[in-house]
């Protein structure tokens, strides 16, 4: 296994990273995919869930702040929408 681990990371052009980084990227990757823990178990061969929330952790949390981030600013637009229904058009024609 490890001379096809080899292989395949010369053929990528990564062989200055170690394996653990790239299977902890990989499991990142698929957890920015939105995988479950057991789709990343069965690629990333852990076999409790601990570890994989464990690695998985931190992409899950970049991906809720910019989904709070983006609930913000959809609600800030609308709010915002809102208050220029509101109130008068700077058009000539007074807003009608």
């Amino acid at each position: 296994m490890a001379k096809v681990m080899r292989e395949a990371r010369q053929r990528l052009g990564v062989e200055e990273f170690d394996l653990h980084a790239l299977r902890y990227r990989g499991i990142k990757e698929l957890a920015w995919a939105g995988c479950s823990d057991d789709e990343i178990k069965s690629f990333s061969g852990h076999a409790t869930e601990r570890m994989v929330r464990k690695y998985a952790g931190e992409a899950r949390q970049v991906m809720r702040a910019l989904q709070a981030s983006e609930k913000r600013n959809k609600k800030k637009n609308e709010k915002g929408a809102e208050r220029e229904a509101d109130t008068p058009s700077d058009t000539p024609e007074g807003g009608k």
